[in-house]
């Protein structure tokens, strides 16, 4: 019996981070670069969309106010990986600050609250410079979530 307990209790703390860190790869990111216009395929992130397949975001909840997305940029055109660091990818030197330009507030949509579990009352990315961080073909940025 001690045994049981014992092995229950080492195993509790990583099955609760497992629940903490939910990741969403079901969800596609609409862009554009003036408020209003989702239309293109640069600048601010103007919505989260649910898909039912597998994409190339990933969503996850970082804490109560934050929240990560990565980008897989495997396969992906050079246009594309351009568009998303606002330079050419090719260009970018070691250890280079590259930022995201979020120009105005975005809501997130109730079910993707729901779903990654974040706090309702921070519902909104935040306008701002947001850090990027690359990798071989991904990029990840962390949001910051305010009140509507």
């Amino acid at each position: 019996m001690k045994k049981t307990l014992l092995l229950a209790s080492a195993l509790l703390p990583g099955i609760l981070t497992a629940q903490d860190s939910m990741v969403l790869n079901n969800y596609s990111v609409k862009r554009g670069e003036k408020i209003g216009n989702c239309s293109g395929n640069k600048g601010n992130i103007c919505e989260f969309e649910k898909t039912g397949n597998k994409t190339k975001i990933s969503l996850a909840m970082e804490s109560h106010d934050r929240i990560q997305m990565g980008v897989d940029l495997a396969g992906a055109s050079l246009e594309e990986k351009n568009s998303w660091i606002g330079k050419s990818w090719d260009a970018v030197k070691p250890g280079e600050l590259l930022y995201f330009h979020q120009e105005y507030a975005v809501s997130l949509h109730p079910q993707l609250i729901a779903e990654l579990q974040l706090d309702p009352n921070f519902s909104q990315i935040a306008p701002g410079n947001y850090a990027l961080v690359m990798g071989q073909d991904k990029i990840t940025v962390v949001f910051k979530l305010i009140a509507k």
